[in-house]
């Protein structure tokens, strides 16, 4: 950039050539004399008063500036200690041991190459958590693992293998989980509660129906009931490999079903013409997937179990890193709505038996959807070395792990933080609503003629569905009723709320 001078990751990034996906995070140093944060879609620049972030053309100034400013970047680290000198490395730690960010290094380097330092154990200072809560989700300290070794508390959401890279940036934290939390419980008691209970039976089967369609597919009785079922007991199955295959085997077709994580290279693309397909993102190579996989459960494990407050958070990466990794030859991304749902019901963002129909949100706004998927894919695309042959096979023709180890869901987070609150805004409330609704119409139609029930319910879809008149063709279905009778019906029908899904009358 004209002016800017490149700082922190971005600076180690262009100055060892690291391969690495295009970073989010970008800070420079400017002749400005205030610190001043643009956005430009999903990448957030920072620029810093050159005045008072004058740092010298090192790497040693630059991993410090990163790791106070930016912090912790398991992607660009793990890269960048490939090629450091190891003894510049070590002069850099042992010129200042007690140091906080010589700490860290210091920690992270073992941690990400399996290489010790010609170092003593640390005999001083007091421990430091290894990631700074303020820049970055990370665990409470209190849940972390203290490193005598390094007087390092390793509070990292994750491990070597997969930790999520979320930053704390104003959109991502806009809407905090406690206020959705709370705007949610603030909802629901506006109704009563055996009303709530009737509206869940409809929102599990509008779930099910958005998730399948988000697909372009339309599922068959078996599945259809076999993933309400699945979305009924979710908060009391443990989040393990034998229930992510249960519920991919539940999802697809029978003779798609699998026992074990896929052995075959899966991409997702388009046919543009007979033999010539566009490939929109790779996932990683099938001998990665059992290291990433078990990985990523025991990122989950450890997430779940700590005092992390952020279930949206939490919901968001983990569910959304399961459709970046793509296990399974099919059905992973109702598998990765499945998880959604699972992890906000484990961690108690709703109560227990209840269901927030995100997909019915994400089906409707399919365009922002599609750019949080993009948010990665879109950036890993560039880096994946693959070709396909006559059959359509592809391969992928180098190891790309490492690129999917610690994915930034930075704009993920925010993206499911906007579903999240406008499923309680719109979705939730127009269920809850329409069934409030329908009681009153039912009570007053009762007081003018007194119907059963499915044929109150005919009457009451073909009222709406022809703008608030009985059409003459239905009147034929209603020969019992007056004409004055059937003009009150239409009367009281349409003195209460017309019901946003009208596949959901009850």
């Amino acid at each position: 950039m004209n002016g800017l001078h490149e700082l922190g990751y971005l600076w180690l990034v262009r100055r060892y050539s690291l391969n690495v996906c295009g970073l989010l995070c970008q800070s420079y140093a400017t002749e400005q004399s205030v610190k001043r944060v643009v956005r430009e879609g999903i990448v957030e620049t920072t620029h810093y008063p050159v005045r008072r972030y004058r740092l010298e053309d090192t790497w040693q100034g630059q991993l410090t500036f990163a790791l106070k400013r930016e912090g912790v970047n398991l992607e660009v680290l793990r890269a960048f200690f490939r090629v450091v000198d190891t003894s510049e490395m070590t002069a850099f730690v042992a010129a200042h041991p007690l140091g906080t960010v010589q700490k860290r290094a210091w920690f992270l380097y073992e941690f990400l190459t399996g290489r010790m330092l010609a170092i003593p154990d640390g005999r001083g200072g007091g421990y430091v958590p290894l990631v700074d809560g303020k820049l970055q989700y990370a665990l409470p300290p209190k849940d972390g693992e203290p490193s005598r070794r390094h007087h390092v508390v390793n509070n990292l959401i994750g491990n070597q293998v997969f930790s999520p890279y979320i930053r704390k940036t104003a959109d991502s934290g806009k809407k905090s989980c406690g206020e959705l939390k709370a705007a949610a419980e603030k909802l629901l008691a506006n109704y009563p509660a055996d009303l709530v209970y009737r509206a869940v039976r409809y929102l599990y089967v509008k779930e099910t129906k958005s998730s399948f369609s988000l697909e372009n597919e339309t599922p068959d009785r078996r599945r259809t009931e076999a993933f309400v079922d699945l979305l009924r007991r979710m908060d009391g199955s443990p989040l393990d490999k034998n229930t992510l295959l249960g519920v991919q085997n539940s999802v697809v077709d029978s003779r798609y079903a699998q026992r074990d994580w896929r052995t075959d290279q899966v991409y997702v693309g388009e046919t543009i013409a007979p033999g010539n397909e566009k490939v929109h993102f790779v996932a990683p190579r099938p001998d990665a997937i059992g290291e990433l996989m078990q990985g990523w459960l025991d990122c989950l494990d450890r997430w779940l179990g700590s005092g992390e407050e952020d279930s949206v958070a939490m919901a968001a990466a983990m569910g959304f890193a399961f459709v970046f990794l793509h296990p399974f030859d099919d059905g992973n991304g109702r598998v990765h709505r499945y998880l959604l749902h699972a992890i906000l019901a484990r961690r108690g963002f709703v109560p227990r038996g209840l269901i927030f129909p995100v997909s019915a949100v994400m089906l409707k706004n399919r365009l922002a959807y599609d750019k949080a998927l993009e948010s990665f894919s879109s950036r890993v695309m560039g880096l994946v070395d693959c070709s396909m042959d006559d059959n359509g096979e592809l391969s992928v023709l180098s190891d790309t792990r490492d690129f999917y180890r610690a994915i930034d869901y930075t704009p993920v987070v925010g993206y499911f933080r906007e579903v999240v609150a406008e499923t309680i805004r719109t979705e939730w409330k127009a269920e809850l609503d329409w069934l409030d609704a329908y009681d009153r119409m039912r009570g007053a139609m009762r007081q003018i003629v007194d119907m059963p029930d499915k044929k109150a319910d005919q009457f009451i879809r073909f009222v709406l569905q022809n703008g608030g008149r009985l059409s003459a063709r239905k009147r034929g279905l209603f020969p019992e009723l007056s004409d004055g009778e059937v003009s009150r019906l239409e009367a009281v029908v349409l003195a209460a709320r017309t019901p946003t899904d009208l596949e959901n009358v009850p």
